[in-house]
């Protein structure tokens, strides 16, 4: 224990107090809180738009179902029909992807 003036307070090793108090709530930043406060706010809220939309459910280009989450890097699955396919990194379709998808269906 460390003596604080009157006040005793138990610190562990890494010099935080103890109870639970290991990082704080990340109500604002949202899943940009493991960046505490580095890479400036910009980035953080730039990379906060892309987490989500990469961690929402998307529907399948097969069934149709929403049941697509992604498994790696560009490569999707469906958790309802076990179809897998390849994607964008962050999307399972990229803007220029639906792009050519409408061109093909203009043609034919």
């Amino acid at each position: 224990m460390i003596l604080l003036g009157r006040a005793e307070r138990r610190l562990s090793s890494s010099g935080r107090r103890y109870r639970g108090e290991a990082m704080g709530r990340t109500k604002k930043v949202g899943s940009a809180g493991k960046f505490g406060p580095r890479y400036g706010m910009r980035l953080r809220r730039k990379w906060v738009e892309i987490d989500r939309k990469q961690r929402q459910v998307h529907q399948c280009m097969v069934c149709g179902k929403k049941g697509v989450k992604r498994i790696a890097s560009g490569i999707w699955g469906c958790r309802k029909c076990g179809a897998k396919f390849a994607g964008g990194a962050y999307l399972p379709r990229t803007a220029p992807a639906l792009a050519a998808d409408r061109t093909v269906r203009k043609v034919s």
